[in-house]
């Protein structure tokens, strides 16, 4: 009876353990996408902005 009970307590660990690492490891992929989609759109204000900035000079331009 004593080695079930040591046998159930290490499974239970293991499966804590590898729910932890997992857990973890879908953390820091989320933080990467996070941190992916806010520069991606940081880099698409910065395109519109240019954009504008262009037409703007072209408008100057042709009065």
């Amino acid at each position: 009876m004593n080695d079930v009970v040591r046998l159930l307590i290490i499974i239970v660990l293991v499966y804590y353990l590898v729910k932890g690492l997992l857990y973890l490891l879908f953390w820091q992929a989320a933080l990467r996408t996070e941190a992916r989609g806010l520069e991606m759109k940081r880099k698409r204000m910065e395109a519109r902005e240019r954009k504008k900035q262009r037409r703007a000079q072209e408008r100057n331009k042709e009065e």
